[in-house]
């Protein structure tokens, strides 16, 4: 092989070194394209999964605040009920005692007893 020829295949493998860089590149853009494309739908998919969740979220949240105001409403009826329930007691109480400390303002026998003595005589 002459020098000459030599120095022209140097250009003719850069050449081809080139188009092998080249055409790797294009592969490997052409992949990554792929990877890209897949990850872009997923993240679609993603997204509206998360729309849903959120929204979802958001009417058990509205339906948790309702009924924590129903409870609340209840346990207020429920206070005022036990507060009516133990005043309505304490009365009933008083009264008890009022009873059992009243002494009769009848001296000797019952006029009641006695009625019911001449009701008896009358009826024979």
């Amino acid at each position: 092989m002459n020098q000459r020829g030599f120095l022209m295949t140097l250009p003719l493998y850069g050449l081809v070194a080139a188009l092998v860089l080249a055409g790797g590149l294009a592969v490997a853009l052409k992949i990554q394209s792929a990877r890209l494309s897949a990850a872009q739908e997923s993240l679609a998919a993603c997204r509206a999964t998360n729309a849903v969740l959120n929204d979802q979220i958001a009417r058990q949240n509205e339906a948790v605040r309702g009924l924590e105001a129903e409870a609340a409403k209840r346990a207020k009826a429920a206070q005022a009920a036990l507060e009516a329930a133990r005043k309505g007691q304490a009365e009933a109480q008083g009264e008890i005692e009022r009873l059992k400390a009243a002494k009769p303002t009848v001296k000797g026998d019952c006029p009641a007893g006695q009625a019911v003595q001449r009701v008896r005589e009358g009826l024979r």
